[in-house]
């Protein structure tokens, strides 16, 4: 029996459909219902010209997406530690299995990736991880991740027919890395953080002086470019994933496409309003960027796997989704299998619960009560209490929003827990439904 990681692999290193279709079904109950789930992660990256339908990306008519999505969707994979540390693997080896019971090795397919010698024609040492493609429908598709020099890029090619998809990719990186810079948003930007005058997001005003931007932030531009070149709008209303602190975040644009994206913190104790829009799940303090190459970003070395990945979009190309659609399935099964783990741990923490509260000789709804009766000794003192953040200790801040109306089950099972003591080449074959590769 194969684990969920010894699957991802199998699927990552060796595009295998058997693996893509079991993690589908595990994941989602069906191949069908992952597919919804797939378009759904995919809407929330902000994929615009993608389509789904099933989790190995064979052919069909109505699956679709584009060089520009596919990046998205790389970037995203890429900035998981997990799935990043799969889709660099030169070989995996697995362990016994009925068909397999000496264990199974599998090796990576991705050329530029895993060749060392120099003098090949496919020698990227920049190269760091990626995942190989092909249908007949789709040609050859090839997605690359890329770090040089703090940089980092994510190239994507689709419907090659000439086996050019390898030199095509370092074209685009070396473009990428030659012609465009990262600015520092924090050591440019002078708007809201500067000057007198009052900024309002959503129903809060904020003087400059209480407000800062993410000092990781920076925008991607073309080398002759400016800060000063790229356009800009203050977004007041953010996804709910937004980091701690932040109340709003400065969109930008250059020749209307994203370069980057600044979060803007608050030294006061109030959130921005939550958009509809969840967010994407590689958006931290930083930027995300679109511009017409090829996905840029800088970092650190010890910072590198907590900054965004920058996104530069090629030529837009329509074609069938082929096996790096495999990527989006692999962002969609690791959060999936996350938050099963969270609501197992739940699960846990509740049935802990009850079995300590029976011992108490304490029904449910009674621990209810007092917990209930605890929030609004809570609430009742944090009115109570001046706001420490005004300057002048003479107003009363409401703080009665935030609370929850019911605590969750955690917030009574950390109360409680503190007073407990009182899956062939795809350069050279198609994927063949059922084949195991």
């Amino acid at each position: 029996m194969l684990s969920v990681k010894d699957c991802l692999y199998v699927m990552l290193l060796q595009s295998s459909n058997q693996a893509a279709n079991a993690l589908a079904e595990h994941v989602g109950g069906s191949r069908e219902a992952f597919a919804d789930m797939m378009n759904e992660k995919a809407a929330s990256l902000g994929c615009r010209e993608s389509h789904f339908v099933n989790p190995s990306g064979l052919n069909d008519p109505e699956q679709l997406t584009s060089a520009y999505d596919m990046a998205q969707i790389g970037a995203a994979v890429f900035g998981n530690p997990t799935l990043l540390e799969i889709c660099s693997t030169t070989s995996a080896t697995l362990p016994p299995t009925i068909n397999n019971p000496n264990g199974r090795t599998y090796s990576m397919e991705h050329k530029l990736v895993v060749t060392g010698d120099s003098s090949d024609e496919n020698y990227y040492p920049s190269a760091v991880a990626g995942k190989t493609g092909y249908t007949s429908l789709a040609g050859q598709t090839l997605v690359t991740y890329a770090e040089q020099d703090g940089r980092r890029q994510v190239a994507v090619t689709l419907k090659s027919t000439q086996r050019t998809h390898y030199s095509d990719t370092k074209t685009i990186l070396d473009f990428g890395f030659a012609r465009f810079k990262n600015v520092s948003v924090a050591e440019n930007e002078t708007d809201y953080v500067t000057g007198e005058e009052p900024v309002t997001i959503g129903d809060e005003t904020y003087s400059p002086s209480d407000l800062y931007l993410d000092e990781k932030a920076v925008v991607t531009l073309p080398n002759d470019a400016q800060f000063s070149d790229a356009d800009k709008y203050l977004q007041t209303e953010i996804p709910a994933s937004h980091p701690e602190g932040a109340v709003a975040r400065i969109i930008y644009t250059y020749n209307d496409r994203q370069i980057g994206v600044a979060w803007v913190y608050s030294t006061k104790a109030a959130s921005a309003p939550v958009s509809a829009e969840d967010g994407t799940d590689n958006e931290t303090a930083g930027s995300e960027n679109t511009t017409d190459a090829a996905k840029t970003g800088t970092s650190s070395t010890a910072d590198k796997e907590k900054k965004p990945l920058k996104l530069t979009k090629a030529t837009y190309i329509a074609a069938g989704a082929g096996v790096v659609v495999l990527l989006i399935a692999a962002a969609v099964i690791w959060f999936m299998i996350q938050r099963k783990q969270e609501e197992e741990r739940m699960r846990v923490l509740r049935e802990k619960r009850r079995k300590r509260l029976a011992d108490m000789g304490c029904s449910e709804e009674e621990f209810e009560r007092l917990v209930n009766e605890r929030k609004n000794a809570l609430r009742e003192r944090t009115m109570s209490e001046p706001d420490e953040n005004d300057g002048s200790g003479d107003e009363v801040s409401d703080h009665s929003e935030d609370l929850p109306e019911e605590y969750p089950d955690d917030e009574y099972d950390s109360w409680e827990d503190e007073h407990e003591d009182d899956l062939d080449d795809p350069d050279e074959k198609e994927d063949v439904p059922g084949e195991d590769r």
